[in-house]
């Protein structure tokens, strides 16, 4: 898909941007596979990230990893911002599955990775259309504020559904905050990503998923 550069005197104009229409909610299904690799100790980057219970996590693309309460306020000061960090104690208690830093020493600013492209003049905005009692359903504006053409892959764009969460209702949970991310590691080149968890010896299936007409088109 391509997106066409902006006119900032006519920046509300949609056909110089793309929409989603993203559904969240809680229902009855399969999970669906997800892959990743054995967290350990290291050095980890990302965005800093804290959710609206509070809980510490680091954002690298389509991935995450939770920071431990105890040492989540050394990152308070650098929230939304890209950092490195080097974890000394990693806990992960399955393969494949997010992780929990433990302790960690600040690097600084990100590095950039030699092999990503850098994605400039997108601007992502979220608002909320309706919410009901399982289900919520949200509209993502992108929008292409540059002065030239951007091409926007699917696979560029994910979607990490977060819950509250008691830790002891869930098995195998490495979060040791208030909040747990439900579904990570899905990409916008499937339309919809899910995951069945057990809590307290039931089975939920969370889930999010974007209508036909409202998918990107791969470029």
């Amino acid at each position: 898909m391509s997106l066409q550069p902006e006119n900032r005197r006519t920046f509300e104009r949609l056909r110089r941007s793309t929409r989603l229409l993203l559904t969240i909610g809680l229902l009855a299904g399969t999970a669906i596979p997800v892959v990743a690799g054995i967290r350990g100790p290291g050095k980890y980057s990302g965005i800093v990230f804290y959710d609206r219970w509070d809980n510490c996590i680091l954002f690298d693309g389509a991935y995450l990893m939770y920071i431990s309460e105890r040492v989540k306020e050394r990152l308070r000061s650098h929230q939304s911002q890209c950092v490195d960090i080097y974890a000394e104690d990693v806990y992960q208690p399955v393969n494949p599955g997010d992780g929990l830093i433990r302790e960690f020493t600040f690097l600084g600013s990100c590095t950039p990775k030699p092999v990503s492209l850098p994605l400039t003049g997108i601007e992502l905005k979220a608002s909320r259309d309706s919410v009901g009692s399982t289900s919520a359903t949200l509209i993502v504006d992108i929008r292409n504020t540059g002065l030239s053409d951007v091409v926007l892959n699917p696979d560029a764009l994910g979607f990490a559904v977060l819950a509250p969460i008691n830790n002891r209702a869930l098995v195998l949970n490495p979060s040791d905050g208030p909040s747990f991310a439900v579904i990570t590691r899905v990409s916008l080149a499937s339309p919809a990503g899910q995951s069945e968890l057990e809590f307290d010896g039931v089975r939920k299936t969370y889930a999010w998923y974007v209508p036909q007409s409202y998918r990107l088109r791969r470029c």
